[in-house]
């Protein structure tokens, strides 16, 4: 039951160590970004008086 015939290239390994991951990179895969340096939950807030949320898109 296993293939036979191809190869699987690996283009690149990354690493998680505190995860404890060892993730292969292999073909046109993309990889989802991490958080930027200003994330917009920072903006979000809620008024102590009114109850309401300011800041949400």
């Amino acid at each position: 039951g296993v293939p036979t015939g191809w190869k699987l290239f690996v283009r690149d390994i990354l690493l998680y160590k505190g995860a404890g991951f060892v993730v292969p990179v292999a073909g046109d895969i993309k990889l989802m970004p991490g958080t930027s340096s200003d994330p917009a939950y920072r903006r979000v807030d809620v008024d102590v008086e009114t109850g309401r949320v300011k800041g949400v898109f």
